[in-house]
């Protein structure tokens, strides 16, 4: 199993893992989405792919946080709120293990850098 965790708060990540993920299935490959939301997130399922939802969940204002501190990047405006990144991780780490993922596809889910290693799959 191939799991897409696109970061559903980008229009541009959105749609190309899911053109990735259409790409995955035409030659025989069994895909799952993950998300933990944002605006665009929907549009997997829209796309027709199941999409199974992570904690901690996004919203607006968490998204808007990781945009202001993608753009400043100087170590004053964190990219996730406390603990926010520990439970992110442990939540993919259950979703990639229950499903014997082998591999993870992804952009800005930046916490899925550090659950693919700890499960020991390529990301």
């Amino acid at each position: 199993m191939i799991v897409l965790v696109p970061h559903g708060g980008f229009l541009s990540e959105v749609s190309r893992a899911i053109e990735i993920g259409r790409a995955l299935v035409a030659r025989g490959e069994q895909v799952l989405f993950a998300s933990h939301g944002g605006s665009y997130a929907h549009l997997v399922a829209d796309a027709g792919f199941e999409l199974r939802p992570l904690d901690p969940p996004a919203d607006p204002a968490t998204f808007a946080r990781f945009v202001r501190a993608l753009s400043v990047m100087d170590g004053n405006e964190p990219l996730f709120d406390e603990g926010e990144l520990e439970r992110a991780v442990e939540a993919e780490v259950e979703l990639f293990r229950e499903i014997g993922a082998r591999l993870v596809v992804t952009g800005f889910t930046l916490s899925t850098y550090l659950s693919t290693r700890l499960v020991g799959i390529p990301l």
